[in-house]
């Protein structure tokens, strides 16, 4: 390998690395965030049947999967 191939070689490798790093590091502070939401405390309970509603959010792309809604799969 010539002086010129091996000092690319190098470059590209620590490139990697670094892409590699920083994309770790971004799903570490990415997870560190706080919630927006409040935190919920439970309702008062008699035994009674209760209707609850969940509320969540949803990944990237929504409700669908393979570009098609979920109902049509």
């Amino acid at each position: 390998m010539s002086p010129t191939a091996s000092s690319r070689a190098l470059l590209i490798a620590s490139l990697a690395a670094l892409f590699v790093a920083a994309a770790g590091a971004a799903q570490r502070l990415a997870s560190a965030r706080p919630r927006d939401e409040p935190p919920v405390a439970n309702a008062a309970y008699d035994g009674r049947f209760t209707f609850a509603r969940l509320r969540y959010t949803t990944g990237p792309g929504g409700y669908y999967y393979g570009g098609l809604p979920a109902w049509t799969a």
